[in-house]
């Protein structure tokens, strides 16, 4: 009865933040799904912002950490549509769920790349070749699958943080904002976790138990203690909240660590362990 009465306050917890979320915040690049096993047929961008919001004058723009001066590869003209009423725009190829904007199938590059959604501009602006600006972007998302850092593009885009890594090459993931929405160029709040193009995040897996580094986080959700339990060495572990704000941060022991989470507010974290030899994101929700 207790575990019904906690899912209950979950639901309840969602339906009254979520929506306060969306219409407090502009158009945000919210999902990016550049690699699938096989031949790549299912690639997507979904952006999401408040119902109705006109994309007259924006731009999404694909960038090429491969090439020596970062130069554009790809620009899709969003002029002429609208955030429909679920707030999720899906940019894909043709197989892709819930898609708003159709793009060649195989046209997104794994990484190191970057994708940045740019605002009062036209597409005439941005032939191949064009360089990454800074000006009239309204976010930016650095990635790759499993590559180096694109120091320059995390200069210009995520100074200061770091890069998103989607997975080894033919991964399942896509690259997620839990939640929906929030702070733009924050990639602290990006998640590896099951593509949900045109529908929420939320629904992706929360929690996991991660398969290639042996990470465990339970319970989740959670009200006051959480466990950490690996079986690699990590240095450090770091909580942020749904903004991106950094709220905790702590060395891990060797084999595992409890977070106390009772004096947090109630809502979705991004837990981070760090070590030499990989980043594990994963979703954590304080009840």
């Amino acid at each position: 009865m207790k575990f019904l009465k906690k899912m209950r306050d979950i639901f309840i917890f969602l339906s009254v933040i979520l929506p306060g979320l969306l219409s407090a915040q502009g158009v945000v690049i919210n999902e990016l799904d550049a690699d699938q096993p096989g031949s790549d047929s299912t690639e997507f961008v979904e952006l999401y912002g408040p119902s109705g919001t006109s994309l007259d004058g924006y731009v999404l723009v694909f960038f090429n950490g491969g090439d020596p001066s970062n130069a554009s590869y790809q620009a899709v003209d969003l002029s002429g549509s609208v955030i429909p009423s679920s707030g999720y725009f899906v940019i894909g190829n043709v197989h892709v769920s819930n898609v708003n904007i159709v793009i060649n199938d195989n046209s997104l590059q794994n990484g190191a790349d970057a994708v940045v959604l740019y605002n009062n501009t036209t597409i005439d602006l941005w032939p191949n070749g064009s360089l990454p600006i800074l000006d009239n972007a309204v976010d930016a998302v650095v990635y790759g699958t499993a590559d180096s850092e694109d120091l320059e593009l995390m200069t210009l885009f995520a100074q200061g943080q770091m890069q998103l890594d989607e997975g080894a090459a033919n991964n399942t993931a896509s690259l997620s904002r839990v939640p929906n929405g929030g702070a733009a160029f924050t990639l602290s709040l990006f998640v590896a976790q099951a593509p949900t193009p045109g529908a929420s995040n939320v629904g992706g897996t929360v929690g996991v138990i991660s398969e290639s580094t042996n990470v465990s986080v339970y319970p989740n959700p959670a009200s006051e203690i959480i466990n950490v339990v690996h079986s690699m060495p990590i240095d450090k572990l770091v909580l942020y909240d749904s903004m991106g704000k950094e709220v905790w941060m702590d060395s891990l022991k060797l084999s595992g660590d409890q977070l106390n989470v009772s004096s947090l507010c109630p809502g979705f974290y991004v837990l981070k362990l760090v070590s030499n030899s990989f980043v594990e994101s994963i979703t954590i929700v304080k009840i």
